[in-house]
């Protein structure tokens, strides 16, 4: 009985776990919807900005406040805002990238003195 129950808080603690990833990503594809308010510049177009919002805000509620998965259930607003600065960082690189290539006539052309 003892290792039942040992068995169960084991999956209860990674089940917690999956739950700020949840978060993140939920964030990070809220974050995304607003991508149509801007000009289709993204790399990759709007499922390039969906992918780059999406692990932008992974990433960054990954690394903060302490790097790694918080246990804490419910996860918290605070685990949730977390996620909205590497969404949109990640929806702002994807939208440089594609916008340089895109003047660039989908070339990256380096610098010539």
């Amino acid at each position: 009985m003892g290792s039942h129950a040992h068995g169960s808080q084991c999956l209860r603690g990674s089940t917690f776990a999956t739950v700020s990833i949840v978060v993140w990503t939920m964030v990070g594809i809220a974050v995304w919807h607003f991508a149509v308010l801007v000009p289709d510049r993204f790399w990759g177009g709007i499922i390039g900005a969906l992918l780059a919002a999406v692990i932008g805000a992974v990433l960054v509620g990954y690394a903060l406040p302490t790097p790694g998965v918080p246990s804490a259930n419910p996860p918290g607003i605070l685990q949730g805002m977390l996620a909205v600065p590497g969404a949109l960082a990640g929806l702002g690189l994807s939208y440089w990238y594609g916008a340089r290539r895109e003047a660039g006539g989908g070339q990256l052309t380096s610098r010539e003195s």
